[in-house]
């Protein structure tokens, strides 16, 4: 006789299989891996009582583009951009295999430069020499041209980061303290990032 769960219990018991699963499958879980799987409960009960979707993204799973609404589908995107940091061209992002792949936003009706402009990003119109960033600032989405190699940061972010930063160091009163800040300043060659962790104003 077969197990009768509480819902409580089959929740549990769902979420567990269904990361289970993501881990033996790279991370991707679909209605017809599930189904072959011959795990229980069943794609039906779990589809009827919490929706497919919903579980997914309780255990952290992230739902097949093809599942996805389209402001869900532009929310992808905008994380996979900046995840990756800068703003690549089309030819590019496909080489990379990022997701939502082409595919997905052309079956949204979506061409790449207007899936781009919907998630807040421009596109180059025209080949260039140095391509735009996305802030390193965890949270900030904004694109921007960098000025020299280690320029991780927006403006806004920049000179709000600056401002934290200048605050923190008006009210240190440990000299020592701030001899080792000024130490790691001098001997970093990143030295604006490098004010973000040593002062813990980075947002990441």
């Amino acid at each position: 006789m077969s197990k009768v769960y509480t819902k409580a219990e089959a929740k549990k018991l769902i979420l567990r299989n269904l990361r289970a699963l993501s881990t033996e499958n790279k991370g991707k879980v679909t209605p017809e891996i599930y189904k072959s799987s011959g795990l229980k409960p069943s794609y039906s009960y779990i589809k009827e009582h919490f929706g497919w979707t919903n579980i997914l993204r309780e255990a952290n799973i992230m739902p097949h583009p093809s599942m996805l609404t389209a402001e869900e589908l532009i929310q992808q995107l905008k994380d996979s951009i900046k995840e990756l940091g800068y703003i690549p061209t089309s030819t590019e992002y496909d080489k990379l295999k990022m997701k939502p792949d082409s595919d997905s936003l052309s079956k949204r009706g979506l061409t790449w430069s207007e899936a781009m402009n919907e998630a807040g990003f421009r596109t180059y119109g025209k080949p260039v020499k140095v391509k735009d960033r996305v802030c390193y600032n965890a949270g900030c989405y904004n694109q921007y041209t960098p000025e020299y190699e280690h320029h991780w940061y927006c403006d806004e972010c920049q000179k709000d980061i600056r401002g934290k930063f200048i605050s923190k160091l008006n009210d240190m009163k440990d000299a020592n303290a701030l001899r080792k800040i000024a130490l790691q300043l001098a001997t970093s060659n990143n030295s604006f990032r490098t004010i973000t962790f040593i002062m813990g104003l980075d947002k990441n």
